[in-house]
């Protein structure tokens, strides 16, 4: 970290830095209620599936979408998407005008902690941004897709939420961050006198019908074992088969959670490991079920997926 760096981290670590108390559609189909977010200074018009509604400047309006394929279009530009209605009540924001959120890291010390340095949790919950004095890291993540899921990027305090100064927890670590969840103007104007000169955040410059679907990612999980691609492939098809017909969608990845995570898994350790192939090097193979798993993860917790 650079001379730079630090004179704006510690910057940063004195508005930041704060102490911890610590104590011991349709009737019959399932719908997800959707927060639908518009940060502009305008009203906007969206339409799903044809019917128009209208966000107010600066507000979130609640709207449930029944499980399956929909289309959401907004200033003449469009794009589907598949609704899985989770039961982990989640928190999923549509960001139909694709604007910036901020995820900004608040850092908490228990008072009675001797070493207040927090660096560590600093630098692992920062990114690297440029400014007008090269490159800084801030603990800050810039979020701008259509569907923000909370429960792939988990904030503690909400768009409308205010930062509390201390908090009491259970957990025994002696420091903690906690994210809260801005509009990039409310950002901007709260964290004003923080943000170093001429600090430039990423901007989502693509059209709602440009938005990359979700596809199964088979490549990245291919090894030198045949046994294993061919698991791997099978998923893929699963999948390939779910979304085209996406109204059982939350029980098709249930299942296919299932699948990868035991009986394909199974399958693919009796070919593929060196527990039941002694002298085998399977050294890829295992880190790819640590992505395998990761990816179940992420697809049973996702409330929505963006597909053509």
């Amino acid at each position: 970290m650079n001379a730079q760096t630090k004179t704006i981290l510690y910057h940063f670590l004195f508005a930041t830095l704060i102490f911890l108390n610590v104590s011991c559609g349709d009737s019959f189909k399932p719908s997800w209620e959707y927060q639908v977010d518009n940060p502009l200074d305008t009203e906007i018009a969206i339409q799903i599936d044809g019917k128009e509604y209208k966000i107010p400047a600066r507000t979130t309006q609640p709207i449930p979408i029944t499980q399956g394929k929909h289309t959401l279009t907004y200033n003449g530009s469009s794009v589907n998407f598949v609704t899985k209605v989770n039961s982990n009540k989640s928190v999923t924001i549509m960001n139909p005008t694709l604007s910036n959120y901020m995820l900004h890291g608040y850092f908490y010390i228990n008072e009675k902690a001797k070493n207040k340095d927090i660096q560590y949790i600093y630098d692992q919950n920062s990114y690297e941004y440029t400014s007008d004095g090269g490159l800084i890291k801030l603990p800050v993540r810039v979020l701008n897709t259509l569907f923000i899921d909370r429960a792939h990027t988990s904030w503690t305090f909400g768009l409308d939420e205010e930062v509390k100064d201390a908090l009491n927890t259970r957990s025994p670590s002696k420091k903690m961050v906690f994210h809260k969840l801005y509009r990039e103007s409310d950002y901007l104007k709260e964290l004003a006198e923080e943000l170093p000169a001429g600090v430039v955040f990423p901007l989502n410059t693509r059209k709602l019908s440009e938005q990359t679907p979700y596809t199964f990612p088979t490549e990245s999980f291919l090894t030198d074992c045949e046994e294993a691609n061919a698991c791997i492939k099978e998923m893929e098809d699963r999948w390939n088969k779910m979304i085209a017909n996406p109204s059982d969608i939350f029980q098709d990845v249930a299942q296919l959670s299932f699948y990868a995570l035991s009986e394909g898994r199974s399958k693919m350790m009796q070919a593929c490991s060196t527990q039941f192939n002694p002298g085998k090097d399977d050294k890829e193979f295992q880190d790819m079920l640590k992505r395998l798993s990761k990816e179940m993860t992420y697809l049973t917790d996702a409330s929505s997926f963006i597909v053509k």
